[in-house]
């Protein structure tokens, strides 16, 4: 019975997610998107369109996307060569996820070009497969340090429901989280089932898994470290690494053999796109080690890992407690050790917030760490009483995390800048009148700043109905008196729409067709109202210096939205 209990854990939570996606959060039809997009073109490139350097983005036209526009920020130029600035490592793990959507493509009405409905739908089954097996190996690994099976099924309920990684299953499933926390968690299973077996499968294993953490986020190569953890003692680790040393040292070259193997696909693909073995292909992008920002990625209101994610902070309180309660200072140490070195280093990313995301996204492959210290915590109670009713208090996190996770979906949070006043604000708020509160922009100007302005009536009117982008006006900026004076761009629209979910996309690119400007405000962060025929809805845009002869193309991205545009007036604007 306690077997057939433990086997379904991980089936309960399964179920547990999906209810909460069916009966509240909904369910997504646009799921690759923003840096999912450009992890996952690595799939259509390579089996559809037969180009690793991506140059059918430049004319590749799809219901969801402006292929151009929308790769623009992830497509980098090394040796006059495009190349994707993502790492690989995840498409590989969709690809059997990709293939049967394909397959269902090519027999359906659905356009088999790697980006229609049956592809998107197939990264949300790929999400749920990797949470199931992320959660598997989590429940296989506090099984060896004996904890109760009621502990371990709350854990695994705790760290599915009550954090980001809800978000990034039903949500945002192309971002690569809920996949590095499940392969964080194998490692670790088969890393310390080695070292206390040395078995060398285990080894291989981990080693094999390890190679594919790397090239999913090499930063994430720091996971290795989270092996140390799981010693009793200082002792029991010195007599451990003694002994692999001197008596497997073989295996070591065979696991280390196996973990360049698979690391090695990364430099080969590189050499394929441009002749060089090593580039870094965010160029402008990386690490300053100088100067972290650590305790912002911890407490701020913006994206402070234990403000968003308060579990969190009570797994660090609950592993200081009972490793000091039971003076197993090893453990201690490590666990300070541990969460101090990842902070450092998540922390001193240039965009330590991570971008427009919800909660601390790249804590996700980490929670393995917190997820050990709860457990014991929670199991170290001798009087199951104690332990229960402190899960029960713990799983009021849920329903909080529930609603802020529909906040951010539905743009009650802001996504990038929350600050305590926000927080305040909207409290736990759901309804419609605080959406998109916080992503209205306006600016003020006189008649004498507009620079040039045109008017586009459509007769008829352009009217959408489903998932789809479609540029609908565009001219060519073309011999405008002090055009490189413009900052600002005005967009009036005359338009009728039903949610507000849609958004009026303006994309410029230069003469060569390089995008240079790409911004997507929604509906509703112009307007307050819904179900609505509104002639004046303004959209405002800051834009980059703009170059002699470009295009300025203004398009729709419906995202379900019913929207009917009768009318498009931009104004170019110079504003000191």
């Amino acid at each position: 019975m306690k077997k057939y209990f433990l086997w379904i854990s991980e089936v309960i939570v399964i179920i547990a997610v999906l209810l909460v996606i069916n009966n509240y959060l909904g369910n997504q039809e646009l799921l690759i998107k923003a840096d999912g997009k450009g992890y996952y073109d690595y799939l259509p490139a390579t089996f559809i369109y037969h180009d690793l350097n991506f140059k059918y983005t430049d004319t590749l036209q799809t219901d969801y996307y402006d292929q151009k526009s929308y790769s623009a920020g992830y497509l980098k130029h090394v040796n006059g060569k495009q190349i994707n600035k993502y790492f690989p490592g995840v498409s590989i793990l969709w690809s059997p996820f990709f293939a049967g959507a394909h397959i269902y493509a090519l027999n359906s009405k659905y356009p088999a070009d790697g980006y229609s409905y049956p592809y998107q739908k197939s990264i949300f089954f790929a999400a749920i497969f990797y949470l199931w097996l992320g959660l598997l190996y989590l429940r296989r690994l506090l099984l060896c340090f004996n904890i109760n099976p009621i502990v371990i099924l709350s854990i695994l309920i705790l760290f599915t429901l009550a954090t980001p990684l809800l978000n990034y299953v039903q949500y945002d499933p192309s971002f690569t989280h809920v996949y590095s926390f499940a392969l964080v968690n194998i490692f670790s299973f088969y890393g310390y089932s080695y070292l206390q077996k040395q078995k060398t499968i285990d080894f291989f294993i981990a080693a094999f898994i390890l190679g594919f953490i790397t090239i999913i986020r090499p930063v994430n190569l720091i996971s290795a470290v989270i092996l140390l953890l799981f010693f009793n003692s200082f002792e029991d680790f010195k007599n451990t690494f003694t002994n692999i040393f001197f008596s497997h040292r073989n295996h070591i070259y065979k696991a280390f053999l196996i973990f360049l193997a698979v690391v090695s696909i990364v430099p080969l693909l590189w050499w394929h796109q441009t002749g060089q073995f090593f580039i870094w292909g965010y160029q402008d992008e990386g690490f300053n080690f100088l100067s972290p920002a650590f305790f912002d990625f911890l407490f701020s209101a913006r994206k402070g890992a234990f403000v968003h994610t308060p579990l969190l902070f009570i797994s660090l309180l609950g592993g200081l407690f009972v490793w000091l309660r039971t003076k197993n200072y090893y453990r201690l140490g490590i666990f300070i050790i541990l969460v101090t070195l990842i902070t450092y280093v998540l922390s001193s990313w240039w965009s330590w917030y991570y971008g427009a995301s919800y909660g601390s996204r790249p804590m996700i492959e980490y929670y393995i760490v917190f997820a050990f210290a709860l457990a014991q915590f929670l199991n170290h109670f001798k009087n199951r009483i104690y332990s229960h009713v402190l899960t029960l208090l713990f799983l009021f996190l849920i329903p909080i995390n529930i609603i802020q996770v529909f906040q951010y979906q539905n743009y009650i949070m802001d996504w990038e800048e929350m600050t305590w006043d926000k927080f305040r604000f909207i409290g736990l708020h759901t309804e419609k009148k605080y959406r998109g509160v916080f992503f209205r922009k306006t600016i003020n100007y006189n008649l004498d700043q507009v620079i040039y302005s045109e008017d586009f009536i459509m007769d008829p009117p352009v009217q959408f109905e489903s998932e789809k982008h479609e540029i609908i006006a565009s001219f060519i900026a073309d011999s405008i008196l002090h055009l490189d004076q413009v900052n600002h761009v005005h967009i009036v629209a005359d338009i009728e729409y039903e949610t507000g979910n849609s958004e009026i996309v303006l994309s410029i690119n230069d003469s060569t067709g390089k995008n240079i400007y790409w911004y997507s405000p929604h509906v509703f962060a112009a307007t307050q109202k819904e179900n609505t025929r509104y002639n004046f809805a303004d959209f405002y845009y800051q834009i980059p210096t703009i170059p002699e002869g470009a295009t300025f193309q203004i398009g729709v991205s419906s995202h379900a939205d019913k929207i009917k545009v009768h009318q498009i007036k931009i104004n170019l604007i110079h504003k000191p």
